[in-house]
């Protein structure tokens, strides 16, 4: 579990192995579905990290497609954003060591 603010404890993060995340609250065993986080069953893709923040609904996570980081953003009820490494820290080389 990893969160962004303090005492906002209350989410874990289940990767369900599709592409796929479930937001658990541990007090109801509820969670939020959010489909193809990570992108669809048939890519490609090796998620790597997922952080939420249960006090604001963002949740945020990195995933490799073809040798290359991609950044995931989701905030609340809005579209997904995808973006490569290298085109959000311009900086970046994108490539692995």
């Amino acid at each position: 579990m990893t969160t962004l603010y303090s005492g906002d404890s209350h989410i874990y993060i289940w990767m369900l192995g599709d592409g796929s995340i479930g937001l658990v609250n541990p007090d109801t065993m509820v969670y939020d579905l959010v489909a193809n986080f990570f992108g669809s069953p048939r890519d490609n893709v090796t998620p790597f990290t997922a952080i939420a923040s249960n006090y604001s609904k963002k949740v945020m996570g990195l995933y490799i497609e073809d040798a290359l980081i991609y950044f995931v953003f989701l905030r609340g009820n809005q579209a997904m954003i995808r973006k490569l490494q290298s085109d959000t820290l311009f900086d970046s080389k994108g490539f692995w060591l």
